[in-house]
């Protein structure tokens, strides 16, 4: 029998509650970045989501300036047949061939700011038939926002769950065992 053992056995929990510490420290650091991430891109953003046009939309043409401003610009006709343009300026802007995989991935970070306690709110907003329920709600073989942030909450919600369970130290070592493990 190592006359030493105990003491291993001690330094080993010692060990293990120090890294058990930094852990904690680090979990708290990652969480505290990841807020002040989304604070600095800003509290509201406003992203555009152009749907495919349809047949009898045709005089309208839509462009997207994918450089660091995304704006959308419709070209029409306006007054007295003249062309027209109009320009928006958004955060961010899906094309009409954007999956809702793609729509959903800048927002899905936030749902861990959701459960740091931060509210959170997505809406669409536009006229009939522009894309809202589609992109919301989407369909089973293609899910929206609501369904793939529930999801995500509840990924977020698991991943934290099961990262916050630590195994419970070994028995002390004087605890009626037999023979001591080997290391």
């Amino acid at each position: 029998s190592d006359p030493t053992f105990p003491a291993h056995a001690q330094a080993a929990e010692m060990k293990a509650k120090q890294m058990e510490g930094q852990w904690v420290a680090e979990m708290t650091k990652r969480r505290e970045l990841h807020n002040q991430l989304q604070d600095m891109v800003g509290s509201l953003r406003v992203a555009c989501r152009v749907r495919p046009i349809k047949g009898d939309e045709t005089a309208i043409t839509i462009k997207q300036d994918g450089g660091a401003d995304p704006k959308v610009v419709i070209n029409y006709m306006g007054p007295g047949d003249k062309p027209a343009e109009k320009q928006f300026d958004f955060t961010h802007v899906y094309g009409p061939k954007s999956t809702q995989e793609q729509v959903f991935k800048d927002s899905a970070e936030l749902m861990t700011s959701v459960l740091d306690g931060y509210n959170v709110c997505i809406f669409a907003y536009g006229q009939s038939g522009s894309g809202k329920t589609h992109t919301m709600d989407g369909s089973k073989e293609m899910p929206g926002l609501a369904p793939r942030a529930m999801e995500r909450l509840f990924e977020v919600i698991k991943e934290r769950d099961s990262a916050s369970k630590v195994p419970p130290p070994p028995p002390p070592l004087d605890a009626p065992l037999g023979n001591p493990p080997p290391f």
